[in-house]
């Protein structure tokens, strides 16, 4: 299973469909406290996380997957601008697997995924 958590809707499901239409089954959540109760209920093998959430962000939330999910891919994804980028660098200090800046191509969201073809 992957967990898509992003507070935009568009958003979060173009990736759903995205990765659906790939044959992932995937669960979507608003926000961070959401895709957290998600990892700890269900075996989620990636969860994209957006930097830019309410009640709980990208980096709360990519460091309670680590803590609590050690199995669990995080790609941190954010907007595509100066401060974005430094925001990207900091998931990358603190465990995120991958980054990935918006927009971003179809490919990059399906080869973020174990086993995917690049």
């Amino acid at each position: 299973m992957i967990v898509v958590a992003d507070d935009d809707r568009g958003v979060r499901e173009t990736c759903a469909k995205i990765l659906e239409a790939a044959g992932h089954t995937v669960r979507q959540a608003e926000n961070g406290a959401q895709a957290i109760e998600i990892c700890r209920r269900h075996p989620v093998s990636v969860a994209f996380l957006d930097v830019m959430m309410p009640d709980t962000d990208g980096f709360e939330t990519l460091l309670a997957l680590k803590r609590e999910c050690p199995n669990t891919k995080v790609v941190v994804m954010t907007g595509a601008n100066t401060a974005s980028y430094d925001y990207l660098r900091m998931a990358r200090g603190l465990g995120a697997d991958l980054t990935i800046a918006k927009p971003f191509r179809f490919q990059e969201l399906l080869s973020a995924i174990p086993g995917a073809a690049a």
